[in-house]
């Protein structure tokens, strides 16, 4: 009877430990909750009280989309992939890296050069399992009361070098499950993505993982070290954005916390507006950008100028930040196309 009572025990305890590490989560506090109190307008931000909701709403009202406007979104997207069916002819990036750097060079069973100059890819160096990154994720990220509660002494607090540890592990931004899955959606399964500066690319990684294909390119600059030191959690080709673009000829550009060049930034020269320079090399019609809007700190002038005059926006997408010192979400758009020419 001891024995069953124990076994009993050890079985309601493994329960509770599954419902902490995959339960619904709270967006604001990320506490596990048992009851889902949704937003009202838009059914997919999740809360684990009306006070949680009234803290994130300044914040989510931004990107809180009703269903109808869910749905013209939609539109957009099946429209603009109508109008421009996917260009790749191959899905194997060796095949196409092939003619640029020669079949020899990058058999992947060759042993590969120390240097990060000489390198042709960077692979990982272990695998990682989807559900272990979410939640070393959720656990690394603060919480929004921790981020409030030390609003007006954040640089002696221990936050900064928790994000300093953060951007180290995982990148500039704070992924989650819903936002791999709205982007994975907008990409679809049938065209190509292609992610230029993609650092460690654990953004790519997920949604590898979800059934996007898409390809991690980086040039490794010295310069932006704080993601590029340490092993990929997925193979990424040493390529300069605009080369990356033009050899591999994407449907989709991804462009993840693209470097910072302010427009009074006149020793950054034209080689770090890595966005700008992408953007207007890119032929394709769809684009996903995560960073901050003009005047933040991610991208250039030369992107913005290039974003306003020639891409709409089709969905904002929300996710966690480091907020209220950090302003980024996931943005997706498509290009403009001029209409139907009417009969004089």
């Amino acid at each position: 009877m001891a024995r069953f009572a124990w076994s009993l025990l050890m079985v309601l305890a493994a329960l509770c430990l599954v419902q902490d590490v995959f339960g619904v989560h709270c967006s604001v506090c990320g506490e596990s909750m048992e009851k889902k109190l949704r937003c009202g307008r838009c059914q997919a931000i999740s809360y684990c009280s009306v006070k949680c909701q009234r803290a994130d709403w300044p914040h989510h009202r931004q990107t809180c989309k009703t269903g109808a406007e869910r749905k013209e979104a939609d539109s957009i997207i099946k429209r603009t992939s109508k109008e421009r069916p996917s260009a790749h002819k191959s899905n194997d990036p060796l095949a196409l890296l092939s003619g640029l750097f020669g079949a020899a060079d990058i058999d992947p069973s060759r042993p590969r050069a120390s240097h990060d100059q000489d390198l042709i890819i960077r692979q990982p160096t272990r695998n990682y399992t989807i559900s272990e990154i979410y939640e070393a994720i959720r656990r690394a990220a603060p919480s929004r009361e921790e981020l409030i509660a030390y609003q007006g002494s954040y640089y002696s607090s221990p936050l900064p070098n928790r994000r300093n540890a953060f951007v180290a592990t995982f990148g500039w931004c704070i992924p989650d499950e819903r936002a791999v899955a709205e982007i994975a959606r907008f990409i679809g399964p049938d065209r190509r993505a292609l992610s230029v500066g993609s650092g460690r690319a654990l953004v790519e990684f997920l949604l590898k993982s979800a059934g996007v294909n898409i390809i991690a390119t980086d040039n490794f600059e010295r310069r932006f070290r704080a993601t590029t030191d340490r092993p990929p959690y997925m193979p990424v080709y040493n390529l300069e954005a605009v080369n990356a673009v033009e050899t591999f000829h994407p449907d989709v550009l991804v462009l993840i916390w693209p470097p910072f060049v302010s427009k009074y930034d006149e020793d950054a020269g034209r080689q770090y507006h890595m966005a700008g320079r992408a953007l207007k090399a890119f032929q394709g019609d769809h684009l996903v950008y995560i960073g901050e809007e003009e005047g933040g700190c991610t991208a250039d002038p030369e992107f913005f100028h290039e974003l306003n005059d020639k891409w709409t926006s089709v969905e904002d997408v929300p996710i966690r930040t480091w907020y209220p010192f950090v302003h980024d979400w996931v943005q997706l758009y498509a290009r403009n196309r001029p209409g139907p020419s009417r009969a004089a």
